[in-house]
Formats: C-alpha cells, structure tokens, sequence
C-alpha cells in the first residue's frame, strides 16, 4: 500500500498500562482497525521475549524490537541477535553478587532473577494474574512457566544473554556499575525513573529500538519516511527522534517531551 506506516509502539507506559495490568480495548481496537488498513504494528520494548510472550496480548504483531533493539522477532522468527559479550557479562554478574546488587538477567532462553530483581518481578506477575494474594511459591512457579527462575540455577555459562536489568537504590550503585561497563556494552538509566524500583538497562552496544527500527524498514524495502515511533521512557528516545513521526504520552519523561516541542 503505498501510503501504509510501520507503526512501532513501546510497552510499559505506553501500550501496556500497569494500572490494568494489561492493554486498553481501546487500544486493542486502534491497533486492529490501523492494521485492518494495511498497516503494519510492531512491539518496540526494552523487555526480553519471554517477558512479552506470556503477556496475552489477544491480537496480531508484524514483530517486536526487544532487549532495546538486540532481539528481532518477525512473524514468528527470530531475525535478529546480538548478546553480550561473555567475559563482560560475567565481571558485572560478579560485581553485582560481591555488593549484593539485585538484577533480572534476561537471555534467548531463560531469564534468571537476583534479590530485588526477584521481588520486583513476582510482585508484577501477581499482579498479572490480578491475584496479589498468590504466595510467594506459587508466584515463582507461575514465572518459572515462562522461564523466569531464581540465580541460583544459573549454569554458569554467560552465553545467549541479550540483556542484564540491573536494580539500583542510589547514585553509589549506578556509579559501580558504571566504572565497571565493559567497551562493548552500553547502558540506558532515568535517575527519576518512578517505577518500581530504579533500574539500569545494559546490552550490547550498537543497538537501540532506532536501530531495530532501521533493520526492519531495510527487511521490506519499506520507507523511514513513513514511520511512527511511540514511547514515554528513555529507551524511547532514539526511536521517537528516528522516525518520520515521533509521538510522546502524556505520561512521558520531560527529557522526551522537550525533543519533541
């Protein structure tokens, strides 16, 4: 279709409200009836495949950017990859077990979860299931369905890793994590991040959702120059000042509402 949009919209905050635990109708309608007009709809998020799929999200995907542009899924497939390097992965695993550092490590395969990152995560599936009265234990089995399981069953193998969620408190943790960031990874934070807890977003560098943007665009043959980017976060920055048309929520940081004026 020749005036046809590849519309590429965040998650947490955007199309995914945490009030609800889940997407709007209205939204759900908006997104069916733009595709019913032969656009395209992809997932843009900074969560891993496995955070997203057991999500029921009750309509069709084109793809989704995930782990902020190191994971491609098209139509199904996995399109693209690019992990973390394993000898940098495993110095800020160590670092963040010596200083007791919560993190949620998430991988192609399975997602391991550290202290805070533990709490963070069981509360957010309770309150999936809209059950804030599940146990701990039956919070962790629900997760371990999805592949979410506790650090003490990590292999030791810092393989098929895309991305590592670290939890921080105060400037003191974020500084540590930061003096130890290997040359191949980069590191995307909001010190005023409100929810939940504050968390660092370390991947392989060179991919952000703008570049996952880039490789899709370049997979059709399809135009930049009809291209809409959603967001509200600091992940969202590049996609929404790539596309050919960049929309900031209401609920958004002021740092992405400033781009945009």
């Amino acid at each position: 279709m020749k005036h046809s949009f590849f519309i590429f919209s965040d998650v947490d905050g955007t199309l995914f409200s945490h009030e609800q635990c889940g997407i709007p109708k209205k939204s759900l309608l908006a997104i069916q009836k733009a595709r019913e007009n032969g656009h395209k709809f992809f997932i843009s998020s900074g969560r891993g495949k496995h955070m997203i799929d057991y999500q029921d999200y009750k309509f069709d995907i084109d793809g989704f950017i995930l782990c902020n542009g190191s994971h491609i899924v098209l139509n199904g497939n996995d399109f693209y990859m690019d992990t973390i390097n394993s000898s940098q992965l495993k110095e800020l695993l160590d670092l963040c077990i010596e200083h007791k550092i919560g993190f949620l490590l998430e991988g192609i395969y399975e997602n391991y979860l550290y202290l805070d990152g533990i709490n963070v995560i069981r509360d957010f599936e309770k309150r999936c299931v809209h059950n804030m009265e599940m146990s701990d234990e039956e919070a962790d089995q629900s997760l371990s369905s999805h592949h979410v399981v506790h650090f003490d069953l990590f292999k030791h193998d810092y393989e098929n890793y895309l991305k590592l969620n670290i939890y921080f408190k105060d400037k003191e943790t974020i500084d540590l994590i930061l003096s130890h960031m290997g040359e191949q990874l980069y590191a995307i934070y909001d010190p005023n991040d409100t929810l939940y807890i504050k968390s660092i977003e370390i991947m392989a560098k060179g991919n952000t959702k703008a570049t996952g943007i880039d490789k899709i665009v370049e997979h059709y043959q399809h135009s930049l120059n009809q291209t809409i980017a959603i967001g509200d976060g600091k992940n969202d920055l590049e996609m929404i000042q790539h596309a050919s048309i960049g929309i900031a929520m209401g609920n958004a940081i002021e740092e992405l509402k400033k781009m945009l004026e």
